[in-house]
């Protein structure tokens, strides 16, 4: 996978996750803040690199703009579930 590949993987999923919080809370207003954001990668071709998560971020900071930017964690890792190439993790903190 091409570091553009796994950027537009991390965007994604993050997407994907906020929309899930989102369903789940009913709205994502009910949510405070996203306390860690940590993103996987699968690192069979090379290490995970810092840049590859700032999209992920940027959308964590538009969705709770008034707070303090989460924790980030981005790690390389093998196998990830299901052959996935990423993994995305949001903690939210509810209000």
């Amino acid at each position: 996978m091409s570091r553009r590949q796994a950027r537009a993987a991390i965007r994604l999923a993050t997407l994907n996750g906020l929309a899930a919080a989102g369903n789940a809370l009913g709205s994502l207003a009910r949510a405070r803040r996203c306390a860690v954001l940590a993103c996987f990668v699968d690192a069979a071709d090379g290490p995970a690199l810092p840049e590859l998560a700032a999209s992920a971020l940027a959308l964590v900071r538009r969705a709770f703009p008034e707070v303090a930017p989460p924790v980030l964690w981005l790690r390389p890792a093998r196998g990830l579930a299901g052959g996935m190439p990423v993994e995305v993790e949001l903690i939210l903190e509810l209000a």
